[in-house]
């Protein structure tokens, strides 16, 4: 957003109109979708077994991301930009400047809520016994205990990043 707010006001506005245009065909939109279903999904389990180790973290975590990513995306960031595509790109300095301010503060809002709930779901994965209920004994005991917390580590630490460099970069 730094690189579009220094260049020409005009040219700027194209870009990031042709920026979300593009985004909505892009491979974005399944991993947006995604992480928000997965989000939903784990809060629905953990409210299911609030008993267990860890409940309350993935619960945090699934609220958290979808109020702070999906919520805040839908509600603020892309209402912006519907506002910013019916504009006049040659419009006043002001509308621009304004768009530019609100955007960048409601996306660092989305980025700190999707690194909260990463962090969330780690104390979940790490402290709970939830994932390995989830897999059962399918896997077999290469895949216990430890195993499959070093292992569900590793995948919601590379999915995590993952969401966080799309939003980051978009």
């Amino acid at each position: 957003m730094q690189a579009l707010g220094a260049i020409d006001r005009p040219a700027a506005v194209s870009a990031m109109n042709a920026i979300n245009r593009v985004i909505l065909r892009s491979a974005f939109m399944p991993l947006f979708l995604g992480s928000s279903l997965s989000s939903l999904a784990l809060a629905i389990i953990a409210f299911a077994r609030w008993d267990e180790p860890g409940s309350g973290a993935m619960l945090a975590g699934g609220v958290i991301y979808l109020v702070g990513m999906l919520f805040v995306t839908m509600r603020f960031n892309v209402r912006l930009n519907n506002v910013l595509a019916a504009s006049d790109p040659a419009s006043d300095a002001a509308s621009w400047s304004n768009y530019l301010d609100r955007w960048t503060r409601w996306n660092h809002m989305r980025t700190l809520a999707c690194t909260a709930a990463l962090i969330l779901f780690i104390v979940a994965i790490i402290g709970s016994t939830v994932l390995r209920s989830l897999f059962g004994r399918p896997l077999g005991s290469a895949l216990t205990g430890t195993g499959v917390r070093v292992l569900a580590y590793i995948v919601s630490s590379v999915l995590g990043l993952a969401i966080l460099a799309f939003i980051w970069l978009a």
